[in-house]
């Protein structure tokens, strides 16, 4: 990925990392610039075994935390 255009990684990139929890495509530098451009929002929390972002999935995490305390 060394000889591709910044602008076409940057697309690339975006299109594969959705969330902080894949980090496994971060393969260089520029990609890691890319990323901590992009992502730096995201902050993994671990709830019903699955890892779910803070800054992507607000609205359910919102809805979770009033069910908990409505109850």
């Amino acid at each position: 990925m060394n000889k591709i255009p910044y602008e076409i990684k940057l697309n690339i990139i975006l299109y594969l990392i959705q969330c902080d929890k894949e980090k496994k495509y971060i393969i260089d530098k520029s990609t890691l610039d890319i990323y901590n451009k992009n992502f730096n929002k995201c902050y993994p929390i671990k709830g019903f075994n699955k890892k779910n972002c803070k800054s992507c999935n607000s609205n359910v995490l919102r809805f979770l935390n009033g069910i908990k305390y409505s109850l």
